[in-house]
């Protein structure tokens, strides 16, 4: 079952492109990276290093930069590894309550890029209203929401809220900027997957989930109001058929830019260039080469 469910985790997460090979998810360690459980790398002792290595390619001198922008990057990319999985097997009609402790971060080489998870004696929950794709027996909830809760609720509950604490305990930023990068990347994951799959039931189904990330009124494990409201605005460049949906724009700076060896120093994404510029940066992103950082498959059993 371990080999098969791992076949259909990597076929699943292959169909999404250079993000899916970006954001592999793997159940037992690759062995040609370094692999870090998600909680030893947020120690104090630790952060400073894997900040400084976020950077290490746009700087010969990562120590003598703005920690405040190495946090920002590290956590773009960290945030997304450790969402993958459970955005991936939601969309696949599986969830898993996986917390921090249970999800140990792939380094490639500098930056968090995939995820490792630890499903040992972990329940399986898949629903009636969104059948599992995948090789799993599960405990059945009634309802999607009910599914939905089950994965959700210990990712930004647990997950991203003991993360930003450690991160704010280390480095002063705004607890904003850190829920906009969770936003952005709930857009991107999910922007990225509705573009590259066909219409289907398989689209249909990342097409839901995002909107119910991005535009409920409540986030599963956060008290109150969705921490994501006004966080993203968006750019209408559906004139141009190389950007044929609506795209985001962050309305909180990820602080890349004071990163002097930085190329180009603003994200096409971000809200203090202006929009001819950013529609500028999608053209290149869109038109460029489909690079992504990717390794054998490691064999399994």
């Amino acid at each position: 079952m371990s080999a098969a469910l791992q076949a259909a985790i990597y076929e699943s997460h292959q169909k999404l492109g250079r993000l899916g090979a970006s954001y592999a998810v793997w159940l037992e360690p690759p062995p040609v990276w370094e692999v870090v459980p998600a909680p030893e790398l947020l120690t104090t002792s630790r952060m400073t290093n894997f900040f400084e290595r976020a950077i290490a390619d746009w700087t010969d001198n990562p120590k003598d930069e703005d920690i405040r922008a190495a946090a920002s990057r590290f956590m773009r990319r960290f945030n997304l590894s450790v969402a993958a999985p459970t955005y991936l097997a939601l969309a696949h009609g599986v969830a898993w309550e996986l917390t921090l402790e249970r999800i140990s971060i792939v380094m490639r080489p500098d930056l968090p890029l995939g995820s490792v998870i630890d499903l040992r004696g972990l329940t399986t929950y898949v629903s009636p209203e969104r059948p599992a794709t995948w090789p799993v027996e599960g405990t059945p909830v009634a309802t999607l929401d009910e599914l939905r809760d089950k994965a959700l609720r210990p990712l930004f509950g647990d997950v991203h809220v003991r993360s930003f604490e450690k991160v704010l305990g280390h480095v002063h930023v705004s607890p904003r900027l850190l829920w906009s990068t969770a936003a952005e990347n709930v857009d991107y994951y999910y922007d990225n997957a509705t573009a590259i799959l066909p219409e289907g039931e398989e689209r249909s189904r990342y097409a839901a989930d995002r909107e119910r990330l991005l535009f409920g009124e409540t986030l599963p494990g956060i008290e109150g109001e969705t921490p994501f409201k006004d966080l993203l605005g968006w750019d209408d460049f559906r004139s141009d058929p190389l950007l044929p949906r609506l795209l985001q724009v962050r309305k909180v700076c990820c602080v890349n830019y004071v990163v002097p060896g930085r190329k180009p120093p603003y994200c096409r994404t971000c809200g203090l260039i202006t929009p001819e510029q950013r529609h500028e940066q999608w053209r290149q992103y869109m038109t460029a080469p489909q690079t992504a950082t990717s390794v054998p498959w490691p064999p399994l059993g």
